[in-house]
């Protein structure tokens, strides 16, 4: 009887002892591979991903437009200018879908640039020439079109103002550009924003739309805006998808992602 307790006590013991080591082996091998992951880790938090440059094609554009604050709630206020001779059309209230229909259609190149834009014509508040090199402030007073827009509506089906800087006369050779047109809120009772550019696009000879889209830099934009990181190197890149210009081409070799943003860095191009 005292032959079968021994025995038991000493299985109970050797049991104890494998689970014992077999902890151990586990604990071994879990304290292992953290150890692997945080090595892992610490190597590669600091392997940047390369960047895809985008090639950017360089195209004069002619015309400019400015939309500054006004206080004046009826009025809206605009400086536009032109290298050459152009037309400038404003319209109030254009249908949305009309609009970017035929932004997107094929232009004819044998029409005068007044012509360009008849299917708009009951939109019309504004038509005259703009000389070769001349900047002009433009006032518009809120016409009864504007007044009989329904601005309660939302989704809005138009846009509150358009305007359009056409070329005039024979278009050369060399010419890229037809028209430069400005899409614009208007603020109102019912969408008290500021009054702003909404987009702006440049229609092509080819037929092609672009849409301008602005770049954002850290400071003044003038030739002596550094870097922010290093502030001492001139800015040389534009960051995209955030168009962020704010490094130099030494700092953002660095980068993973903007400094400004801090979104991630998928593409660039050299200004």
């Amino acid at each position: 009887m005292d032959s079968v307790k021994s025995e038991s006590v000493e299985a109970m013991a050797i049991a104890g002892l494998v689970i014992t080591v077999l902890a151990l082996v586990l604990s071994l091998n879990t304290i292992w591979l953290v150890h692997q992951i945080l090595s892992t880790t610490k190597k590669t938090r600091h392997v940047k991903v390369s960047a895809e440059k985008i090639k950017m094609d360089k195209i004069p554009i002619n015309f400019t437009f400015q939309l500054p604050t006004t206080s004046a709630e009826q009025d809206v206020r605009f400086i536009v200018s032109s290298r050459e001779n152009c037309r400038l059309m404003a319209f109030w209230g254009v249908p949305i879908g009309k609009f970017i229909c035929y932004l997107r259609s094929q232009w004819p190149l044998n029409v005068k640039s007044r012509e360009l834009f008849e299917p708009f014509r009951e939109n019309l508040a504004l038509d005259e020439i703009l000389e070769d090199h001349q900047e002009k402030e433009i006032i518009l007073r809120r016409s009864d079109r504007f007044e009989q827009l329904n601005t309660k509506d939302f989704p809005r089906t138009w846009y509150p103002l358009v305007v359009v800087q056409a070329r005039t006369g024979t278009i050369p050779d060399s010419c890229d550009i037809l028209a430069m047109v400005t899409i614009a809120h208007i603020r109102d009772t019912s969408c008290p924003l500021q009054t702003s550019i909404i987009a702006q696009y440049l229609k092509q000879v080819n037929g092609n739309l672009l849409c301008l889209k602005q770049l954002f830099v850290a400071s003044d934009a003038t030739a002596n805006s550094l870097c922010v990181v290093c502030q001492a190197n001139p800015l040389t890149r534009a960051i995209l998808p955030c168009r962020h210009t704010c490094t130099c081409d030494s700092c953002f070799e660095k980068l993973e992602n903007c400094p400004l943003c801090r979104g991630k860095i998928e593409s660039y191009f050299l200004i």
